[in-house]
């Protein structure tokens, strides 16, 4: 793809941007449908490889989950789908007879997960 082409693509995605910004703060439109189409024009701008999932993630509502996952970091929530991935694993398995066992411990927040869901 020439340069022409390619500043002329770049030049339509912040005029996208932009409506945005102007739709959140002139018309007030703040819901959090509007915030991530936002969120994923604006990544895809900066970051084109990331992709986004779907919208609407209802685990991103568990906020006793989140009060546990941020007594081990509170600024990196790289992790945090795969912990509660684990956690929602752990609920399956509950009347299951067996040992745990986990390899490669960093802080110990998928442990806590385990020993929790296992009542040690």
């Amino acid at each position: 793809m020439n340069k022409i082409k390619q500043i002329k693509i770049a030049l339509y995605k912040i005029k996208e941007i932009i409506k945005l910004f102007f739709k959140r703060i002139v018309f007030k439109k703040n819901n959090e449908c509007a915030n991530f189409v936002l969120a994923e024009k604006l990544a895809f701008f900066v970051y084109p490889e990331y992709r986004f999932s779907e919208f609407g993630r209802i685990w991103l509502e568990d906020k006793k989950f989140f009060h546990y996952y941020e007594k081990y970091d509170k600024n990196n929530y790289h992790s945090a789908d795969r912990k509660f991935f684990l956690k929602s694993l752990l609920s399956l398995i509950q009347n299951l007879y067996g040992d745990t066992a986990e390899c490669g411990v960093y802080m110990g927040a998928s442990s806590e997960i385990i020993c929790e869901a296992i009542k040690i």
